[in-house]
């Protein structure tokens, strides 16, 4: 929680609201979902899925225009195996633009974003 409301804090500058939309763990896992609505009318959905013990995490990060269009969705999807950064990509602008990403994270993501504004 408290590493939310860091995020939160830093990048307030951007975020407008926020809501909470799954918010579960237990001690095999840990899932974790949410949207901003950025002050430049963008909205930014996001889900965090981290599997314990085998320490797998499982990501995605769809930032859309205010009429839920893609601007650029990062995941990490298991598919798309041609691309050299498998399985992290991004959709640029469409579902069929596949891109190379790096490993992404929500301060990644906002980061991104930010410089956008």
């Amino acid at each position: 929680e408290s590493m939310m409301e860091e995020i939160l804090e830093k990048y307030q500058s951007i975020i407008q609201s926020q809501r909470i939309l799954l918010n579960r763990k237990d001690n095999q896992i840990s899932e974790f979902k949410a949207r901003f609505v950025l002050k430049n009318d963008s909205i930014l959905e996001f889900s965090e899925v981290i599997i314990f013990g085998i320490g797998k995490r499982k990501y995605s990060y769809q930032w859309m225009n205010s009429d839920f269009k893609l601007k650029i969705r990062w995941d990490n999807a298991l598919h798309h195996r041609y691309i050299s950064t498998f399985p992290h990509h991004k959709h640029a602008g469409n579902e069929d633009k596949i891109e190379e990403s790096e490993e992404m994270t929500l301060e990644k993501v906002l980061n991104f974003i930010r410089g956008s504004f």
